[in-house]
């Protein structure tokens, strides 16, 4: 399990909490009052080239008034859509879900700032945000594990 408040800015610190995580959700909520995210088939690592599965989706939480608490949020989960299969992207100081079309799904910058969610085709989404550029103010990666026998 990571989580921003208390584990850091730091996507190594990220990278590492999910070692041996075969299965992640990871759960974002904007500086805009948007919570979004995506569930990750495989363990977050490095490298130049995409990897995942079909099993990837994003999400969005938002509500049209993310400063109202009474605006009731509304889930929207976007499936593989099998137009291509840029599912997750990783490298030292970003994540990424989704790509295709000039615009990531999902991306995650370094400290987690300068972060971002567009249209792609990997999943047909719609931005998962207000605005197509974001700040988090909370970030928390869930690991899914087999129960123990």
């Amino acid at each position: 399990h990571y989580d921003l408040q208390t584990d850091g800015v730091q996507m190594s610190t990220m990278y590492k909490q999910c070692e041996g995580s075969r299965s992640t959700l990871v759960v974002v909520k904007t500086n805009f009052g948007d919570i979004c995210g995506c569930f990750a088939s495989d363990e977050w690592r490095l490298g130049e080239q995409h990897y995942g599965t079909g099993d990837c989706f994003l999400f969005t939480f938002k509500a049209k008034d993310p400063d109202d608490p009474n605006d009731p949020r509304t889930l929207k989960v976007f499936r593989w859509s099998g137009r291509n299969d840029e599912f997750m992207l990783g490298r030292k100081s970003q994540i990424a879900m989704g790509g295709g079309g000039g615009h990531f799904g999902l991306y995650l910058g370094e400290d987690f700032l300068g972060c971002s969610s567009g249209r792609c085709q990997t999943f047909l989404n719609e931005p998962l945000t207000q605005q197509v550029a974001f700040d988090c103010l909370a970030v928390e990666v869930w690991a899914f594990v087999p129960p123990h026998s």
